[in-house]
């Protein structure tokens, strides 16, 4: 994750996107790195401050400019397995709850996001 003051920076980039055909995708994680929460769990040790700095995270993301992307598992805080430790990418993802997953916050928090 970024601290602020980089975040201040690299959207003061944002301007060198002159091309209005170019399509930014901007992402927290995807199939190739590791999951946003999984990364900032590793660096905080406060739990209860992982799931309002998902959030806190997804808001910029959805409020940024280009179309966001999202991995699935991301509204449900979908973390990584140990698998990845010892560079196992087929196994390094959680597998996914295709429950009903409308109690959690990052999913109400999404949400109301999308909604905007």
């Amino acid at each position: 994750s970024f601290p602020p003051i980089e975040l201040y920076f690299l959207f003061g980039l944002d301007p060198l996107y002159q091309n209005k055909n170019l399509i930014l995708a901007p992402f927290l994680d995807n199939h190739d790195v590791s999951r946003f929460i999984s990364d900032y769990s590793a660096l905080q040790k406060d739990a209860s401050l992982h799931i309002p700095r998902l959030k806190q995270a997804l808001s910029t993301l959805l409020t940024s400019r280009g179309l966001p992307y999202l991995l699935y598992g991301t509204e449900i805080a979908l973390r990584n397995t140990d698998a990845l430790k010892h560079l196992d990418y087929d196994k390094a993802r959680s597998k996914m709850s295709f429950e009903n997953n409308s109690a959690h916050p990052v999913y109400n928090h999404l949400q109301k996001l999308i909604k905007i």
